[in-house]
C-alpha cells in the first residue's frame, strides 16, 4: 500500500488519492482527473501541487 498525498493515510496504488480524500474534492476536479487526453498528467500534476500548498481539499481545482 502506498500513502495519501492528501492525509497520509493507506491507498491503492491505482487512486490517486484515499477514497475519503477524492470525496472531498470538488466534482469538477474528479471529473477532470478522470478524463485521459494529452492534459492528463499536467492535471494530476495540479493536484499534488495543491495538496502540497495546502490548498484544502474541497478547494482544489485542476485544468478541465
Amino acid at each position: 500500500m502506498m500513502r495519501c498525498p492528501g492525509c497520509g493515510g493507506p491507498k491503492s496504488e491505482k487512486l490517486y488519492v484515499c477514497p475519503s480524500c477524492w470525496r472531498q474534492l470538488p466534482l469538477r476536479t474528479k471529473t477532470a482527473l478522470f478524463r485521459k487526453d494529452a492534459k492528463a498528467a499536467q492535471r494530476l500534476h495540479e493536484l499534488y501541487r495543491q495538496i502540497l500548498d495546502e490548498v484544502p481539499l474541497s478547494e482544489i481545482q485542476v485544468a478541465p
